[in-house]
């Protein structure tokens, strides 16, 4: 079946925000963008994404997309692989591996599992996020995450975690969309 709300992608970079970490200062960046279809077979799923981070010098940029869904009886596992390219920081990379069960028709739950390097830090990045999905109708959904951050700095060891909140809701027909979230997070010390 359908995805309640499918990976809100909550693992460095959501539709709506996303928190960067800079030694102990958390600055938080909106997003404005659009996504494009390229392709679809049963192997797998390609996206382009062209956005802007609402910062000020304004921050575009573009992001190709590659997902392979696996379905099996009681889960499904995804494969992902995202490019990014930011005028600013430069190029991100991420490689994802999720693991999705829907539970009925109004629950949902993941375990997200991101590796990300970016060119500005020169940095691995791991994070592990579980989130619970719930519909609350047919164009209304609530996301509750909670997420651990880990840096590989040379010796891997988890920095920090998070908690949060999200809504989204279908703003027309099924392509547009508008969601917000609000968190914490909390830096080990």
């Amino acid at each position: 079946g359908q995805m309640i709300n499918g990976n809100t992608n909550k693992n460095l970079n959501t539709p709506a925000k996303s928190n960067t970490k800079n030694g102990n200062k958390n600055k938080t960046k909106y997003t404005a963008g659009i996504s494009y279809l390229l392709k679809q077979s049963k192997y797998f799923s390609s996206f382009m994404h062209f956005g802007i981070r609402l910062d000020v010098p304004i921050n575009p940029y573009a992001k190709l997309s590659l997902k392979k869904d696996i379905t099996l009886k009681y889960i499904n596992i995804g494969l992902s692989q995202q490019l990014i390219m930011y005028r600013q920081e430069g190029l991100q990379e991420i490689s994802q591996l999720s693991f999705d069960r829907k539970w009925n028709r109004v629950i949902q739950t993941s375990l997200i599992n991101s590796l990300a390097w970016t060119d500005e830090t020169d940095l691995f990045i791991l994070r592990n996020n579980f989130v619970l999905y719930q519909k609350v109708g047919e164009e209304k959904g609530l996301t509750y995450s909670l997420g651990a951050n880990a840096k590989f700095t040379p010796k891997f060891n988890y920095d920090s975690y998070d908690l949060s909140i999200g809504y989204r809701q279908i703003l027309y027909s099924k392509w547009l969309y508008g969601s917000f979230a609000v968190g914490a997070d909390y830096l080990k010390q």
